[in-house]
């Protein structure tokens, strides 16, 4: 007799998984024993709020299981980071509105998220990254987000020093405080910004400087990373047009995790994005010469390592565990469907959303 085991609804595979119970909700069975878990069960089950399903282990679903197993304490760290998370956001969104950013206090809460994060894996704090971003409070999630990705970025890149990982963090807090200075129509607007506001839009790196230069302590460099980190390899990018050498270090890390952020965050006018249309438009901004080549491959690099096993819906319809990243475009994994193998840049079929 086959075993049965208790499974999230995320870790529940549609069409190769068997209900192992029946599921009643207010006296009437919306899933039977032995019945093939489907997309229409899962919303089902999700619509009365049932968050697992008891499933039959076969030879199929047991992988699956097993993934379930090995996330488990990934998923308690991220819950007890997420407890550290709500306390900086607080202390955030405190100093912005008070406007009590005093080097001292800026400086305490990058300590303090740096001491969050070094207790939590890479692939945990990526989960911290994509999971705790609610619609409102955009600017405060965003911003402890991208200074979350800079402190990855310092250790992917072999930097060290105390002070340097510091000012860099304290760089991505604030690298978009001028923000504060633009009206709170235009900010809070729920819609595409038109062409004048997007003007206006433009000049946060700007008002940012001018922001942190009234304030004693905040190191050149800071000042410099919030000013330039819009700024493209190519020229392309605003406030100045800088061009390569002339877009200082931070800036160019905090570009690259300015952008994943805010393609990965729930917009009102604009849903997240898909991981694999990150990494597409990433490949294209790599090419085009808008990021630092070696930084932008390098980040890919190391941030699609954690895809690695991951469950995956495809645009076929099917759902399965990615097996292999494709080094020569990210966005086009090798993903496992049972005992079927879809490679998804020959087969032509693209990754829709990662399900875990």
């Amino acid at each position: 007799m086959n075993e049965v085991r208790v499974l999230p609804l995320k870790y529940c595979i549609p069409g190769l998984m068997r209900a192992g119970s029946d599921v009643a909700v207010g006296g009437n069975v919306i899933l039977r024993r032995g019945a093939v878990i489907t997309d229409g069960i899962i919303g089902a089950l999700k619509k009365n709020e049932v968050p697992e399903a008891t499933i039959i282990l076969n030879s199929e679903s047991q992988d699956y299981y097993s993934d379930y197993k090995m996330n488990k304490p990934a998923e308690q760290c991220l819950a007890e980071y997420a407890l550290g998370y709500k306390k900086i956001k607080r202390d955030l969104m405190r100093i912005f509105i008070k406007r009590s950013y005093t080097y001292e206090n800026i400086r305490a809460i990058a300590e303090m998220l740096i001491a969050n994060a070094s207790g939590v894996s890479k692939g945990s704090v990526f989960l911290c990254v994509d999971g705790v971003r609610p619609i409102d409070e955009y600017l405060y999630t965003h911003s402890i987000n991208v200074a979350l990705l800079a402190y990855l970025m310092f250790g992917w890149m072999g930097m060290s020093g105390d002070e340097e990982r510091i000012e860099l963090v304290m760089a991505g807090l604030l690298h978009d405080i001028g923000k504060i200075k633009i009206d709170k129509n235009i900010i809070s607007k729920t819609s595409v910004f038109d062409a004048a506001e997007m003007r206006i839009i433009k000049k946060h790196p700007l008002y940012g400087h001018e922001i942190l230069c009234e304030i004693d302590g905040i190191s050149d460099r800071i000042k410099e990373a919030v000013y330039s980190h819009h700024e493209k390899i190519n020229g392309s990018g605003y406030p100045r047009g800088l061009k390569g050498g002339d877009i200082g270090l931070f800036a160019r890390m905090l570009s690259i995790c300015d952008i994943y952020d805010a393609m990965m965050a729930n917009k009102v006018y604009r849903p997240r994005q898909s991981s694999f249309h990150v990494f597409d438009v990433f490949m294209n901004d790599k090419l085009n010469g808008n990021l630092d080549f070696e930084m932008v491959t390098m980040f890919l690099e190391r941030i699609s390592g954690d895809f690695v096993g991951k469950m995956v819906k495809l645009d076929n319809g099917l759902s399965g565990k990615i097996i292999f990243m494709n080094p020569v475009d990210y966005s086009r994994p090798m993903v496992q469907v049972g005992k079927l193998i879809i490679n998804t840049e020959t087969d032509r079929v693209a990754v829709t959303d990662v399900l875990d």
